[in-house]
């Protein structure tokens, strides 16, 4: 794997955003009703993330596939997030991003490609 990818796992994508010079720590666990595992709660330069792990690439594509274009509302659930919603997945990762700096935004997008479903940028 090249230095900075994101890889298949949680460890591998942090080690993705520290190579871009991003503070990255761990802050504890997320549990949402629309996907099955448990997510972690990630800060990145302070801002959260919500970042879950699927056994396959497949678990998480069918996930990210429930996910409306706007990324409010998965499967039944509409969500009220709040700011706006940056859905990512790559591998067997799917990352959520709530908010709109656009410094994350492209560290995200460098790491693990464009938004499956969310909010268009400014």
């Amino acid at each position: 794997m090249e230095a900075g990818a994101p890889g298949e796992d949680v460890a591998d994508f942090l080690a993705a955003l520290r190579v871009r010079n991003v503070e990255v720590a761990t802050a504890g666990t997320v549990s949402q009703p629309f996907f099955e595992p448990t997510g972690w709660r990630i800060l990145a330069d302070g801002r959260s993330l919500q970042v879950y792990q699927y056994p396959a690439t497949g678990n998480a594509r069918e996930a990210a596939s429930t996910i409306s274009p706007d990324g409010n509302t998965i499967g039944e659930t509409t969500v009220d997030w709040i700011g706006p919603p940056h859905w990512y997945q790559h591998g067997r990762l799917l990352v959520l991003y709530v908010g709109s700096d656009p410094n994350l935004r492209q560290v995200l997008e460098d790491v693990l490609g464009h938004q499956v479903a969310g909010a268009l940028p400014h």
